[in-house]
């Protein structure tokens, strides 16, 4: 899905305004090795609790999107995962 330019600044005005504080972070460091290359590759993430802020309406079905399908450019690795625990 392609967005117009016009929602595209709209929406990261939007995200630009979210606050997010990690708690409970920690580094994530892994190996994963390709056979077709014979090669091991370096993976790193970020495993924790990440508490957002502000006015997350807007975003909302977006931010559930990203439950089910991830987010970023590592999911086929099972980066990019997380769980809303919580909606206040």
């Amino acid at each position: 899905m392609r967005l117009a330019s016009d929602e595209a600044k709209r929406l990261l005005g939007l995200v630009v305004a979210v606050e997010g504080v990690w708690k409970d972070a920690e580094p994530d460091d892994w190996t994963r090795h390709s056979k077709p290359q014979d090669k091991s590759f370096d993976m790193q993430g970020l495993m924790g609790q990440l508490c957002l802020g502000g006015d997350l309406a807007p975003l909302s079905a977006l931010i559930s999107l990203g439950e089910l399908t991830f987010v970023g450019s590592r999911t086929a690795f099972g980066q990019g995962r997380y769980k809303i625990v919580s909606v206040v």
